[in-house]
C-alpha cells in the first residue's frame, strides 16, 4: 500500500502536474480546477502506470515511460521559464517559449539517451607488457530498450576493435525478453565477458543467462579466469554490502598480474584494492539518468560516474550504455568505454 501511495505522489508530480500547469498558463487560468483535477486522476494514472511496468506488454509499457519523459522535460521547461512571469512577456509569448524549451529539453534528452558516447580512457601499469583495448558496456537493459538498440551497440562496439569486451550488469531487464532478441551478443569478439547485475535478478536469471552464453557470451559467476597478463574476475550482484570482500578473499587476487574486478554496483573498491585489484569496472548508477537525480545517487554510491584511482588502482563507473525506464537522459549521456592499457612509461 505504501509502494503505491508512494508511486500516486509521483505520477501527479512527473506525469500529471506538468500538463495541469502549462495548460492553466495557456488559458490564463484565475483558479485551480485544473491542477485539482490532476491530483484525481493521479491514482488512476499510477494504477494504469504499475499495470503498465509489471505485466509483459511492451508496447504498452513504452507508452507509458515515454509520457514520463515528455511530462518530465515540461516540468523542466516551466521551471525554466518560470522567473519570466514576473516580466512584460505577453502570455502568448510566455507560452510559445515554454513550448520551445518543452520541445529542445525532449529531445536532447531522447539523443542522449539514444546515441551513446564512446569515451576513452588511457591506463599505465608495470604489470602489464604490451597494449590492451578492453570496451566496457554496461546497464543497455534490453527490456527497457530494444533488440535494434542492442544490435547498434555492438555495431559500435565492433568498430573500436577491442582485445575484450566486458558487460557489467543489467544487460536484460525485461521477463519477455528472448533468446533471439539477444542474438547481436553473437557479432561481439570471442574474448567476451559478462557478470550479473541487480535487474537479472529480478527476473528469470538462470534462463536469461543460458540465452546469453547460447549467443557466445562467457558469464563469470564468482569466477576469475586469466587471459594472458590479464586476470578477469567477474562477482555476482548481491545484496551484503561487504560482496566484494568476501568472494575476493575466495578468488585470491594475483598479485603478479593486472587483475581486472567486474562488479556491477561500485561498492566495495577499498576492499578491491587492499586484495590487488588493478582495475574494477562497474556500473548500476547510470550518473543519476536525469537531473537532478544524480546528487540521491551519489549519497548512496559516493563514486558514482567516470574515473577514480588511488596508488595505480583504479575504479570505472560507467554512465549506462542504454536506459531503465523512459528513454531518455538529462545531465548524462549513454557511454560506451574504450580502455587503452599499457606497460608503464620508464619516463614516469
Amino acid at each position: 500500500m505504501i509502494r503505491f501511495l508512494i508511486l500516486i505522489l509521483v505520477s501527479w508530480l512527473l506525469m500529471l502536474l506538468p500538463a495541469a500547469m502549462f495548460l492553466h498558463r495557456i488559458l490564463q487560468a484565475e483558479h485551480f480546477e485544473l491542477l485539482w483535477g490532476s491530483m484525481v486522476l493521479a491514482p488512476v494514472v499510477a494504477w494504469l502506470a504499475w499495470q503498465a511496468i509489471s505485466m509483459p506488454l511492451p508496447k504498452v509499457r513504452f507508452v507509458v515511460l515515454q509520457w514520463l519523459a515528455v511530462s518530465y522535460a515540461l516540468g523542466i521547461a516551466l521551471l525554466l521559464t518560470a522567473p519570466l512571469l514576473w516580466s512584460s512577456l505577453s502570455s502568448t509569448v510566455l507560452s510559445v517559449v515554454t513550448l520551445a524549451l518543452w520541445m529542445l529539453t525532449y529531445f536532447y534528452g531522447l539523443y542522449s539517451a539514444l546515441v551513446p558516447s564512446v569515451n576513452r580512457i588511457n591506463l599505465q601499469s608495470e604489470k602489464l607488457s604490451r597494449r590492451w583495448r578492453i570496451v566496457q558496456i554496461s546497464d543497455v537493459h534490453v527490456g527497457s530498450r530494444s533488440a535494434e538498440f542492442l544490435q547498434k551497440v555492438v555495431a559500435q562496439v565492433k568498430l573500436q576493435e577491442p582485445d575484450l569486451v566486458l558487460i557489467t550488469g543489467d544487460l536484460v531487464d525485461g521477463s519477455d525478453v528472448s533468446s533471439d532478441d539477444l542474438r547481436a551478443l553473437a557479432g561481439l569478439p570471442e574474448a567476451t565477458y559478462m557478470v550479473t547485475g541487480n535487474h537479472e535478478r529480478y527476473i528469470d536469471m538462470e534462463r536469461v543467462l543460458r540465452d546469453v552464453e547460447v549467443h557466445g557470451v562467457k558469464v563469470l559467476r564468482n569466477q576469475a579466469v586469466e587471459h594472458q597478463e590479464l586476470r578477469l574476475i567477474g562477482l555476482d550482484d548481491e545484496e551484503p554490502i561487504d560482496q566484494v570482500a568476501q568472494q575476493l578473499d575466495l578468488l585470491n587476487p594475483a598479485p603478479h598480474m593486472f587483475n581486472i574486478l567486474l562488479y556491477h554496483k561500485p561498492d566495495g573498491w577499498q576492499q578491491a584494492m587492499a586484495h590487488g585489484v588493478s582495475l574494477m569496472l562497474s556500473g548500476h548508477t547510470h550518473g543519476g539518468q536525469m537531473w537532478p537525480f544524480g546528487y540521491a545517487v551519489k549519497r548512496r554510491h559516493p563514486q558514482y560516474q567516470g574515473l577514480y584511482s588511488q596508488r595505480n588502482q583504479h575504479l570505472y563507473v560507467n554512465q549506462g550504455t542504454g536506459t531503465w525506464g523512459p528513454i531518455f537522459r538529462l545531465g548524462t549521456r549513454g557511454e560506451i568505454t574504450v580502455f587503452e592499457l599499457g606497460p608503464r612509461d620508464n619516463a614516469d
